[in-house]
């Protein structure tokens, strides 16, 4: 792989933006986290309320750490940390899959604690990322449009997350190198990016179809390769099995508020939602699907963009949540088509301007929220 990458003529360039884009982005957040700290009121109540690991939490304050890390010890992230310092010991985190809290446990026994050891690895995963995907949409679009490609993933409300402790960061990353990777008839490296998608989220399975999708079109078909790729979603399952510990699909629905659906049933019960006093969230969400894969669908660059953003819409209407449509915001940050195919569409500067500004406010206000313990996410 290594060898790879290193033949490429962009190699140092694409590197180099990608570590000093990961820095600028960290500076940002971190500017963010000072200012608004003074604005952060959520009381003992909310927190306990959806902490996971609350008795450890430090209170707000003005500290480096806090700043740095402290601030991001939200939600999903906790959960991870949890499943990193005790595996899954009990039965609502066997949704949580092993990659991420793998990695940070790794970190934790060479002496890292898990606080910070959770963002600075997530953090790590989002630079691999954004060096992906400057490499993939080169390939795809002229510089400019790139860039713009970039600037609206990075505004899109939640992309806040993949600073934080959350799993999208290795979700997105294996996926773009893995669909690179088979993009340039490199099929051991795509199909083991493609299992380790698999392993950082159950929507990592969807990465098979571009995947399948460019073998077929290259004639490149290779049975090894593509054992390994379409053998990962099973691992997880089978080692709970071997564990005896019960399976995602049969934990969500008792401590998750969340079943297993048709997507037409999913999107039946969003609609019932309108007439209660969560329409507001119900639309919020909707209209985040809505946008990205209406642009990823009707505006396809290419026909394995087009199959990833489908099968990503497929998954993930098969979770019916209460209430429906939950956390759909940040489901589809990693459609990354949709923003390539957007930087297409907005040609005008203040076009683009004026969308990009829109999405910034958007996740500034998401980004409050998560860190004053509202359950957004």
């Amino acid at each position: 792989m290594i060898t790879q990458l290193a033949k490429d003529p962009a190699f140092p360039g694409t590197l180099k933006q990608a570590a000093l884009l990961t820095l600028a982005l960290s500076l940002v957040y971190l500017v963010l986290a000072a200012a608004l700290v003074p604005a952060l009121d959520a009381g003992p109540e909310r927190i306990r309320q959806n902490a996971t690991l609350a008795d450890n939490l430090p209170p707000p304050s003005h500290s480096p750490q806090y700043l740095l890390w402290g601030i991001w010890q939200r939600f999903d992230t906790l959960w991870y940390r949890r499943v990193a310092e005790r595996g899954y010991d009990t039965p609502e985190t066997v949704v949580f899959y092993p990659l991420y809290p793998l990695v940070i446990r790794a970190a934790a026994l060479l002496g890292l604690p898990t606080a910070p050891g959770a963002i600075l690895i997530a953090r790590c995963a989002t630079f691999f990322l954004l060096w992906g995907l400057i490499l993939l949409l080169r390939m795809d679009l002229d510089p400019g449009d790139a860039r713009k490609a970039l600037a609206l993933l990075l505004a899109w409300p939640m992309s806040f997350i993949l600073l934080g402790g959350y799993a999208e960061p290795f979700l997105m990353c294996f996926t773009v190198w893995a669909i690179w990777f088979a993009r340039n008839h490199r099929w051991w490296p795509a199909a083991l990016c493609c299992a380790l998608a698999c392993q950082s989220r159950a929507v990592g399975m969807v990465a098979l179809a571009p995947l399948a999708w460019l073998a077929w079109r290259q004639k490149a078909f290779r049975p090894l390769p593509f054992l390994l790729a379409l053998s990962a979603p099973f691992w997880f399952p089978l080692w709970l099995k071997l564990n005896a510990l019960p399976l995602s699909s049969q934990v969500y629905p008792l401590y998750w508020r969340t079943s297993m659906a048709w997507p037409w049933t999913t999107l039946i019960d969003a609609f019932r939602f309108y007439s209660t006093d969560l329409a507001w969230f119900v639309s919020l969400n909707g209209a985040a699907m809505l946008l990205v894969f209406g642009v990823a669908l009707a505006r396809p660059l290419r026909a394995d963009y087009f199959l990833y953003a489908l099968g990503t819409l497929a998954f993930i209407l098969t979770a019916n949540a209460r209430p429906p449509l939950h956390s759909y915001v940040r489901y589809v940050l990693p459609v990354f088509p949709a923003f390539a195919s957007a930087a297409r569409l907005l040609r005008h500067p203040l076009a683009f301007a004026a969308v990009w500004c829109g999405l910034f406010l958007v996740n500034l206000v998401l980004l409050y929220a998560f860190w004053d313990w509202f359950f957004l996410v």
